[in-house]
């Protein structure tokens, strides 16, 4: 819903291990399944959802493994204060994905507006 957001318990990252050095950040399941729609397919590689951008420093010691850090945050100031926390500490390449879908909220909006 787009007036409601809510969870049960505490909120936490979620991981997805698929073996890779390369690693995507999603803010929301919603973007990660928006993704793989898009993709048609499981990239090979791995997966962190932030559940809530507050989380984004939990990742750090998560992030030394990869080489390549690609993020989809919002397009909004807490996606903004999130991307600029993991470009100034990630120490890896980091990607700012959020070019592909720069007109719209996120990756999910930018779907279901796509033609």
């Amino acid at each position: 819903s787009k007036f409601f957001k809510g969870c049960l318990g505490k909120k936490e990252i979620t991981t997805i291990n698929n073996n890779s050095n390369v690693v995507s950040i999603f803010e929301s399941w919603s973007d990660l399944l928006s993704y793989f729609s898009i993709k048609n397919e499981t990239p090979k590689e791995n997966f962190i959802i932030l559940n809530s951008t507050s989380l984004v420093k939990k990742t750090m010691d998560l992030l030394n493994q990869y080489s390549v850090i690609k993020l989809f945050m919002d397009n909004d100031e807490a996606g903004n204060k999130a991307t600029d926390f993991l470009i100034e500490n990630a120490n890896g390449k980091i990607i700012d994905s959020r070019i592909h879908y720069k007109n719209y909220n996120d990756l999910n909006h930018y779907l279901v507006n796509r033609n």
